[in-house]
């Protein structure tokens, strides 16, 4: 995705810094700003999500050891012994750390303004 990204960040900046200055049209100026933006803005996307993904997979792999594949291969992995109650409580309570990393980095990116504290009881 490295080279995905560096393909549109030469993109961007040839629009923002070549061609927009060029334009005399102010509509035709505005579009190729438009353009520059959103091939920076997906350009930094590549970049984060896969930063995410290697993220979240070296979280799963720390509280599976042993166990190879891709993320989606070890969260079909959690989920099985999740299932089968094959922890131990320290374990468990790593592995729900780690799902809350996971789930917390993406959300930083999706949602920043989301909170992931528990709610506070109460009396």
């Amino acid at each position: 995705m490295r080279d995905a990204a560096a393909l549109l960040t030469a993109v961007s900046e040839f629009l923002m810094n070549d061609a927009r200055p060029a334009l005399t049209e102010p509509r035709l100026a505005f579009r190729a700003l438009i353009a520059g933006n959103l091939a920076r803005l997906v350009a930094t996307g590549l970049v984060v999500d896969a930063q995410l993904e290697r993220e979240a997979t070296d979280r799963l792999r720390a509280i599976l050891p042993g166990v190879s594949g891709d993320r989606s291969a070890l969260e079909a992995e959690l989920a099985q012994r999740l299932r089968r109650d094959t922890f131990d409580p320290a374990t468990f309570d790593a592995a729900r750390l780690a799902l809350l990393g996971n789930l917390g980095a993406q959300l930083a990116v999706d949602n920043p303004l989301f909170d992931l504290r528990a709610p506070k009881e109460t009396p």
